[in-house]
């Protein structure tokens, strides 16, 4: 899995890439069957639905605290609550919270997550969207110029991966730069034309003092 984030005064976008063999986009209610074949049919496994659609999910805290301390990495735990961003394939999205996997995700009354995906060769590729700040307060607050934990969890269809049962990560850094003021760019600006304007003068003084050949005879 592959990711990356950009983001604006506003929102932020994270594109993640990872590889699943088979675009399960529907539920199935019972597992595909390779007959009696001494080898899987790959291009019938690929037309039969899974038992459950494809997913991805994005996992925060909802809130990050001032030491070192993060939720446990699946769902969080009680007294680290954690918020979740899921996609699946069968086209549902939303924000779910956990304190615990015990007692699963909870969805959020309110959903302020956007995304697209598609699926080809082998691969997904999604985009993930959300404001930086929400007026939820089961929400993440991202603030430039700090850091969050942030995780991620697939499931896998066509492999029956569901709940619990998923491909998960530990937790990573999300860092959210702070954007650039404009005013930089204008000092930058006028340095260089300072300097420039610096060797310019350099070069025309050195031009005038340099002696005449016809003086020196």
């Amino acid at each position: 899995m592959t990711v990356r984030g950009l983001h604006n005064d506003e929102s932020l976008a994270l594109l993640v890439e990872w590889d699943d063999p088979f675009q399960n986009a529907e539920t199935s209610q019972e597992v595909a069957e390779p007959g009696g074949e001494t080898f899987v049919n790959l291009d019938t496994l690929r037309e039969t639905p899974g038992v459950y659609p494809d997913a991805l999910a994005v996992q925060l805290p909802q809130a990050v605290s001032a030491g070192p301390q993060k939720p446990y990495f699946l769902w969080g735990n009680a007294g680290r609550p954690v918020n979740v961003w899921k996609w699946q394939a069968d086209g549902q999205v939303g924000e779910f919270n956990a304190a615990g996997y015990q007692d699963g995700l909870v969805p959020q009354a309110t959903s302020h997550i956007s995304t697209a995906a598609a699926w080809a060769d082998g691969r997904y590729r999604l985009v993930i969207t959300r404001p930086l700040t929400t007026d939820d307060t089961n929400d993440i607050q991202l603030v430039p110029g700090e850091f969050a934990p942030i995780a991620f969890q697939a499931w896998e269809g066509s492999n029956g991966e569901t709940g619990t049962l998923m491909s998960l990560s530990s937790w990573y850094s999300l860092f959210i730069e702070k954007p650039v003021p404009a005013s930089v760019y204008a000092y930058s600006g006028i340095a260089l034309a300072a300097a420039a304007l610096g060797e310019w003068a350099l070069v025309r003084r050195a031009r005038k003092n340099k002696p005449n050949k016809n003086d020196e005879s």
